[in-house]
């Protein structure tokens, strides 16, 4: 079970940093909606970021398994500027979807190596 969401917890990450381009194009330029959630969906990668590396350097089990749950945040929050009748490319979450599924399975082997650098970075040893 552990190992399930440990890798659950690496693909939504990977998810959420294939969208965050988008999420960024969408911050700036539009406006309403679609930018509200844009950002939303930005600092809430930082956040999730943050936790996540922090679970990593010196969390509980149960501290990993909720930050690796928590990558579905930016994700979602990505995915739904989309909604915003205004909001720039709308087709293009699609492909960004399709392209981190398969590109998952070429990064997977670096992210837990990815994941411990950078907390011993932020965290410290």
């Amino acid at each position: 079970m552990a190992d399930t969401i440990a890798l659950l917890g690496l693909f939504l990450f990977w998810a959420s940093a294939c969208f965050m381009p988008v999420a960024l194009i969408r911050a700036i330029v539009n406006r309403g909606g679609a930018q509200t959630w844009s950002i939303a969906a930005l600092l809430t990668f930082g956040m999730a970021f943050m936790g996540y590396t922090r679970a990593v350097a010196m969390g509980s089990a149960a501290e990993a398994f909720a930050w690796s749950i928590s990558w579905a945040m930016p994700v979602g929050l990505a995915v739904f500027a989309r909604s915003a009748p205004d909001a720039l490319e709308r087709g293009l979450d699609k492909w960004v979807g399709i392209g981190a599924v398969v590109s998952f399975i070429l990064v997977l082997p670096i992210m837990p190596v990815f994941f411990h650098w950078a907390a011993n970075l932020i965290w410290g040893p």
